[in-house]
C-alpha cells in the first residue's frame, strides 16, 4: 500500500509498496494504491486503489488582537492594537470608521494606525496556509481620545488647572442626588465644565447643588435700617469657592455654606490708622473736607460640621456691590475707600471708583472684604472725630451753618442700601494649547 500516484503491480509492489498504513497531513485529495500478495495461495494477487479526501483545518487564534487602552491623539501615527498570535496562517488587517466590514482587498499585513481622535474599527482575519482555511473577519473597536485641553478652574486660591484637579479626584465618588448625579456628568466632565468659557453648565451645577443642600449662601444684614445687601448667590459661589471645594460639593461629598455679612461699623472699634487713612485719602481726593460712613463687609464659610472660617480675599475674583443713592445726592462728591490688613502686616488703602456710570447707584468691584468708608465732600470746616463718630452711628444732628448737601448725606446714610452684588468678575479661564 502506498499513497503515491504509482500503481502497484507484481513487479514493483515490493519496492514501492509498504505494509504500513499510510498517514497524510496535508489537505487535498490523495490516491492510495494497494496490492494484495497471496504468495503460494490462491486466489491470485489482488490490486486496486481508492482516494482519500483531507479537508483544510480551521485556523487557531492563540492570542487575539486587542485594542490599546488610553490612546490620545498625536501628530505621529500610533498603532491601535496589540498584535495577536495565530497558528496555521497569518493575520491581515483593515481599518474603518464605521462598524461595517471592508472588502477583502482592503486587508494588509500593516498594523493600523491613527493620529486623529475618534472611534476606529480594526478588522482582522487569518489567511490560512495550505492546510488551513481563511477565517471570517473579526473586529476590535478602538477609541482615540482628543488631546486634553488643560483649563483653569478659577477661585479665591488663584485657580487650579483641570489636569491636577482630575488627578486629585481619581477616586472621588459621585453621591446619589448630587449635582453631578442629577445632571449626569462624570467627575472629569464636571471639572471641564467648571473651566469652560461657557458658564451655562457650571451655573446649572451650582444651582442644582443649592437645591440639594450641598451649597448655600446666606446674606446677613446686621442692621437693615442702615445698610443691607442682596446678592446673586450663584455668581458668588461660582467665583469664590476653590476648584476642590466645588468638586466636593458638586459630587455630594461636602456641604459648604457661605455667609455674607453687611453691618455698620462700630466707630469705637475701628483702628485709628484705618480711620485716619480713609479720611486722609478722601480729603486728598477732593482737596477738601469730608465726612465718612464706615461699614464692615465680611464673608464666612462653614463646611459640614467644622467651625466657620472667615474669607477676606478672593484672589482675582471681584464682588460687584451697587450702593443706591438718593436722587439729590451728587455722585461727583462721593468716593468709596477700601482698607485692608495685608498678609505682611501693612495696611492698604484703595480708592474704589464708581463703575456703572449711573446717577442712582455707586458700583464698586472688590476682591477683598474689610472696613470700607463712603466719603462725602462737605463745604463745612474740618470735621472733628466726635462729629465723624456721630455720622457713622447715623445719629448726627447737623451743626449750624452746615450745608443742605450735608443734610442730604445724612438722609443717604440713613437709607443706604446695598442693592445687589451684581455678580462676580473673574479672570477668564486660560487654556493651554498642546
Amino acid at each position: 500500500m502506498n499513497g503515491t500516484k504509482t500503481e502497484l503491480t507484481k513487479d514493483n509492489f515490493k519496492k514501492e509498496g509498504s505494509t504500513k498504513v499510510p498517514e497524510f497531513t496535508k489537505a487535498g485529495t490523495t490516491t492510495v494504491y494497494y496490492y494484495i500478495y497471496t504468495g503460494n495461495y490462491e486466489p491470485q494477487p489482488v490490486t486496486g486503489s481508492f482516494t482519500v479526501e483531507i479537508e483544510k483545518a480551521e485556523t487557531t487564534t492563540v492570542v487575539p488582537p486587542v485594542a490599546k487602552p488610553g490612546l490620545v491623539a498625536t501628530e505621529v501615527g500610533q498603532p491601535l492594537i496589540t498584535v495577536g498570535d495565530v497558528e496555521g496562517g497569518e493575520i491581515v488587517y483593515a481599518i474603518t470608521t464605521e462598524n461595517v466590514a471592508p472588502s477583502e482587498d482592503a486587508y494588509t499585513k500593516e498594523i493600523p494606525t491613527a493620529t486623529e481622535p475618534g472611534t476606529y474599527y480594526v478588522w482582522y482575519m487569518i489567511i490560512g496556509d495550505e492546510n488551513h482555511d481563511n477565517s471570517e473577519p473579526a473586529c476590535v473597536e478602538v477609541t482615540v481620545a482628543a488631546i486634553p485641553v488643560v483649563g483653569t478652574v478659577s477661585g479665591r486660591d488663584g485657580g487650579v488647572d483641570t489636569e491636577t484637579l482630575k488627578t486629585n479626584n481619581t477616586d472621588t465618588v459621585i453621591q446619589s442626588g448630587s449635582a453631578c448625579d442629577v445632571i449626569g456628568l462624570t467627575v472629569d466632565e464636571m471639572i471641564d465644565a467648571l473651566a469652560s468659557d461657557d458658564s451655562s453648565t457650571k451655573q446649572a451645577l451650582v444651582e442644582t447643588a443649592q437645591n440639594s443642600g450641598n451649597l448655600g449662601l446666606v446674606v446677613k444684614n446686621v442692621d437693615a435700617t442702615k445698610v443691607s445687601a442682596s446678592v446673586d448667590k450663584t455668581a458668588v459661589l461660582m467665583s469664590v469657592l476653590t476648584g476642590q471645594e466645588m468638586v466636593d460639593a458638586l459630587t455630594g461629598n461636602d456641604n459648604i455654606k457661605l455667609t455674607l455679612q453687611i453691618a455698620q461699623s462700630d466707630y469705637s472699634k475701628i483702628k485709628e490708622s484705618v480711620k485716619r487713612g480713609i479720611k486722609t485719602k478722601a480729603e486728598e481726593k477732593f482737596n477738601g473736607n469730608v465726612v465718612v460712613y464706615y461699614m464692615d463687609v465680611d464673608m464666612f464659610m462653614k463646611r459640614n460640621n467644622e467651625a466657620k472660617t472667615q474669607l477676606t480675599e478672593f484672589g482675582d475674583s471681584n464682588i460687584d456691590i451697587s450702593i443706591k443713592l438718593p436722587a439729590n445726592i451728587k455722585k461727583k462728591y462721593l468716593q468709596l475707600i477700601r482698607s485692608h490688613d495685608e498678609k505682611d502686616g501693612t495696611l492698604s488703602l484703595d480708592t474704589l471708583n464708581d463703575g456703572d456710570g449711573k446717577d442712582e447707584t455707586y458700583t464698586i468691584a472688590t476682591n477683598k472684604l474689610c472696613v470700607m468708608g463712603l466719603a462725602y465732600k462737605t463745604s463745612s470746616k474740618a470735621t472733628t472725630s466726635t462729629e465723624e463718630a456721630a455720622v457713622t452711628t447715623v445719629a448726627l444732628a447737623p451743626k449750624t451753618g452746615e450745608s443742605d448737601l450735608f443734610r442730604v448725606l445724612m438722609l443717604c446714610l440713613l437709607s443706604l442700601i446695598v442693592v445687589g452684588v451684581a455678580g462676580m468678575r473673574t479672570n477668564r479661564v486660560k487654556r493651554e494649547d498642546d
